[in-house]
Parts: structure tokens; sequence; C-alpha cells
């Protein structure tokens, strides 16, 4: 079995990185710091021989016994999508000192 040499720690940060979440954001939802994080994460890839994110999500997804739990986590990145791409114009804002901020706002074209 693929997680046979992962720790149980290993293998919980295993999941959230699945799950898409950045290595800042499972130190904050773990209360470890982010380098215990990176560390970690360091392990996985080579206990598993993936050199990316995504490689750790499909072992992770093959050790599943039950993979149909990451389907609602799915839909919702389908509906994300759909909402990021389905508006007309963002705004980004950039810091250009410590004291002003411009505001900038693009429109999309439209291709169909």
């Amino acid at each position: 079995m693929i997680n046979a040499t992962l720790t149980t720690r290993e293998y919980e940060i295993a999941g959230l990185i699945a799950s898409d979440l950045s290595q800042k954001m499972i130190a904050d939802q773990l209360c470890l710091s982010p380098g215990t994080v990176h560390k970690h994460n360091a392990n996985i890839r080579e206990k598993w021989s993936v050199k990316t994110s995504v490689g750790i999500a499909v072992k992770y997804l093959q050790t599943l016994e039950h993979p149909k739990k990451f389907v609602l986590a799915s839909l919702f990145v389908i509906i994300q999508s759909f909402i990021i791409f389905s508006v007309d114009t963002y705004e980004v804002r950039k810091v250009r000192t410590a004291k002003k901020i411009v505001k900038i706002t693009y429109r999309v074209k439209n291709y169909v």
C-alpha cells in the first residue's frame, strides 16, 4: 500500500495538500509552523517518489478506500471556476508604496 511508509501526520498533510491548501493554510489549520509543514511535504515527496503537489494528490487519492469523498470538493472547484470565468471585469490591487494603493480594473474580452 502506498501510505504504508507515511506517518499519521504526513498522511493527514497529504490529504490537505490534495484538498489544494497552501502550506501556510495547512500550518494554520493544524497549529504547526510553516517550516514543519514544508518538511513534512518534502518527506512525503521523497517517500512517494513524486515531484509536485499534484503527484501527492494523485497518490493520496489512490490510497483512499472511497474516493467519492472528493466529489463534493470537485463540485466546489467547478462552481468556483464557473464563477471566475463568467465575470466580465475584475479588480487587482497592487501596493506601489507603503502609503499609496493603486486599483487596476481589467476588462475581460469575450472570445465566443
